[in-house]
């Protein structure tokens, strides 16, 4: 069992309390560790992002999920302690999606049982339509949203 660190914890307490409960159910079944990378995210740090061209969201006309206070979107990061091996997994899709398979499901069982009220939505099937990545207004494998 994995355990958030002081600092995934603090950008997990900047979004909404389902987004917080999923997480933490998540970190403590999932086999492989991961933290939090963003909760909140001001507007001119999106709007940095937006010039950039990481978001096609500029936060002005359009507010990002992350926007918000508390934040309806976090970030997450992979991790492992030794560094060699978290190089090697850190961007890695299959260990990303097993991630992301986790989160829905402690989403899914979280919502079923009354604990939460609100849908998780992956970055990776944006448009829920069970193709990862492809096609879609959005393809980021770590990003995770409440509707």
């Amino acid at each position: 069992m994995f355990n958030f660190s002081e600092n995934s914890m603090q950008k997990l307490r900047s979004c909404h309390k389902d987004l917080q409960r999923i997480a933490i159910a998540a970190i403590q079944r999932t086999e492989v560790d991961f933290g939090i990378a963003e909760g909140y995210r001001s507007i001119e740090k999106q709007q940095e992002l937006f010039e950039a061209g990481k978001t096609t969201i500029d936060g002005v006309k359009e507010k990002s999920k992350h926007n918000y206070k508390p934040a309806m979107a976090f970030d997450i990061f992979i991790y492992h302690p030794k560094s060699s091996i978290r190089k090697k997994i850190a961007n890695d899709p299959a260990t990303i999606c097993y991630v992301a398979g986790i989160l829905r499901a402690c989403s899914e069982d979280l919502l079923q049982r009354g604990v939460i009220s609100h849908r998780l939505r992956w970055g990776g099937n944006i448009n829920e339509n069970g193709v990862i990545e492809q096609g879609q207004s959005l393809n980021s494998l770590i990003h995770f949203e409440i509707l």
